[in-house]
C-alpha cells in the first residue's frame, strides 16, 4: 500500500528570502598590498569580544588576504599590542 500524502495549507505558501548586505573583502576595496601588523586599530576590527579572530563568513575577507590579517594579528600579540584573552579586551575598551 502506498502512503498517502497529507497535504498542508501551507505546503503552496512561498516565504520570501530575506536579503542580506553584499560582503567584501575590505583589502581588495581599498587596494592594500601589505597589512601592517603594527596597525592595532585596523586588526581589532577583525577580533570578537572574546579577543578570537573571527573566521571569513563574518568578515567577508578574501582568502589571501584572511591569512595575511590572521598572521598580522598573531605577531601584533606577539608584540603585546594587543591581547591573547577578552578579559585585556574588555579592561582596555572601558
Amino acid at each position: 500500500m502506498k502512503k498517502r500524502k497529507i497535504k498542508n495549507r501551507l505546503d503552496n505558501i512561498r516565504i520570501p528570502k530575506r536579503k542580506t548586505a553584499k560582503m567584501y573583502c575590505r583589502a581588495c576595496r581599498f587596494g592594500m598590498h601589505y597589512i601592517d601588523y603594527k596597525e592595532s586599530g585596523f586588526l581589532m576590527s577583525f577580533l570578537n569580544p572574546q579577543a578570537k579572530i573571527l573566521p571569513t563568513r563574518y568578515t567577508g575577507n578574501c582568502d589571501r588576504h584572511q591569512r595575511k590579517i590572521a598572521q598580522a594579528i598573531k605577531r601584533n600579540r606577539l608584540m603585546a599590542r594587543t591581547p591573547y584573552l577578552a578579559s585585556n579586551l574588555q579592561k582596555e575598551s572601558s
